[in-house]
């Protein structure tokens, strides 16, 4: 979601929040905290599970 939509849907007083999932997990995998809700990230990891990243250069290499 551009982060200007994001805004204009915070200043209206909406909670929404962002994160990643695959279809083929039907759970969410990574989400954000209802604590700690940081524009643009997709947030952390969910209880048992395991996230790695990569480069989409190459899609071997580790991302911090």
């Amino acid at each position: 979601m551009p982060l200007e939509l994001i805004e204009q849907v915070k200043d209206v007083n909406i909670f929404f929040g962002e994160g990643y999932s695959l279809s083929e997990s039907k759970a969410m995998g990574i989400s954000h905290p209802i604590w700690g809700h940081k524009v643009g990230s997709i947030g952390v990891p969910v209880p048992d599970n395991d996230v790695r990243l990569v480069s989409i250069k190459d899609g071997a290499t580790d991302v911090k």
